[in-house]
């Protein structure tokens, strides 16, 4: 059995080393357009998404892609209070890379601008994953113009900076954090990385009104804006703020980069078609997108299921129809807890807004006692 994978980033890494996991003779060839990561930006790695619905067999290899990736064993992870830990995706893909070449998967770079390339090119192929994602073209190849459902949350640009450890070691933490993030205007919540090479990363979230966020133009993970000139006046004076009360000072920082993100939910309108007599799947952003650090964790899941339904069954037609039922199932779930996170971000968000106009009518208040 030869699969393609297009796309080998965090969740088609994933993928591939699941499928052969769980199918050993497996080909499972990755095809990625570029030859070094463009992404940096810190992500959030739930403990269950490493092991819910993943292969229960684990030797030397996943020892090493857990130590090497997170800096725990598998069972340290397993016996860990903490469920969530912060990793770059740089970090992430790097040791995901090691792994899956480990086991016997190929990388190939190269870019798949259609799935008649692996159609053609790649006859054997008997089965294509498509991990390339939120803006596919073989999504909407596989299923055509209305291939997603989307809505939108929030609008977020984030920030992302390196500290020395010792630096990071003198900035405020817990309720003093906190109390710092409570005097920005912007609502903004702060993730530090773990310690690596004598660095830490600092990565702020602001989340801005639509207003905002199209005054910053063009600003993304791959290109973002450097530097604090041509930001958003309000933004710009919140990052002073935030970097003053902790003390810090721009000699200390290392370049600041600026990236928008728009936090929606939407989802493909299947999760596998056949094209050309050839099933294809969806994982990852390809298949669906949820905010919140959910994303890698929710493809990650997704990976794990493909690869077993892969495994046990060699009648793709009935492949493609359980993943479907499953894929619906893990969005509804995915959805329902997003927009409950939604809600509580709103209602603070609300909270925030009556605390500063509270506090200024107390000192106004006092001013005219004065």
């Amino acid at each position: 059995m030869h699969i393609a994978i297009i796309g080998a980033g965090p969740v088609g890494l994933w993928t591939a080393i699941q499928i052969k996991k769980r199918s050993p003779d497996a080909q499972v060839t990755l095809f990625e357009r570029y030859d070094e990561y463009k992404r940096h930006h810190v992500v959030s790695i739930q403990r269950s998404s490493l092991f819910f619905g993943a292969s229960p067999h684990h030797d030397e290899h996943d020892q090493r892609l857990f130590h090497e990736m997170l800096g725990y064993t598998r069972n340290q992870l397993r016996s860990r209070p903490m469920n969530r830990l912060f990793v770059p995706t740089s970090a992430i893909e790097s040791s995901l890379k090691k792994c899956a070449l480990a086991l016997g998967c190929a990388i190939v770079v190269r870019h798949i601008a259609s799935l008649d390339d692996i159609c053609d090119l790649y006859p054997d192929v008997e089965q294509i994953v498509i991990a390339n994602g939120a803006h596919s073209t073989l999504r909407k190849q596989l299923l055509g113009e209305d291939d997603v459902h989307s809505e939108s949350l929030q609008y977020v640009v984030e920030m992302k900076t390196y500290v020395s450890e010792e630096v990071a070691d003198s900035m405020e933490t817990g309720m003093v954090a906190r109390r710092i993030a409570s005097r920005l205007k912007t609502m903004t919540f702060e993730y530090r990385g773990r310690p690596k090479a004598g660095r830490v990363g600092i990565t702020l979230r602001f989340f801005v009104d639509k207003e905002g966020f199209d005054a910053l133009g063009e600003a993304s993970f791959k290109q973002p804006h450097i530097g604090i000139n041509g930001l958003p006046e309000e933004l710009a004076q919140d990052v002073r703020v935030y970097w003053t009360m902790h003390g810090l000072d721009e000699g200390m920082l290392e370049t600041l980069s600026f990236s928008k993100l728009q936090l929606s939910v939407y989802h493909a309108t299947r999760f596998a078609n056949s094209y050309r007599g050839k099933p294809c799947f969806l994982v990852g952003d390809a298949a669906m997108g949820v905010p919140y650090f959910r994303a890698l964790n929710s493809g990650w899941v997704m990976g794990s299921r493909l690869a077993h339904l892969i495994g046990m069954d060699t009648d793709s037609e009935k492949t493609v129809r359980r993943y479907n039922a499953y894929g619906k199932v893990h969005q509804s779930a995915e959805f329902a807890l997003a927009k409950q996170k939604n809600g509580l971000l709103n209602r603070y968000a609300d909270l925030r807004k009556l605390y500063r106009r509270l506090t200024l009518a107390n000192k106004q208040q006092k001013e005219m006692v004065l």
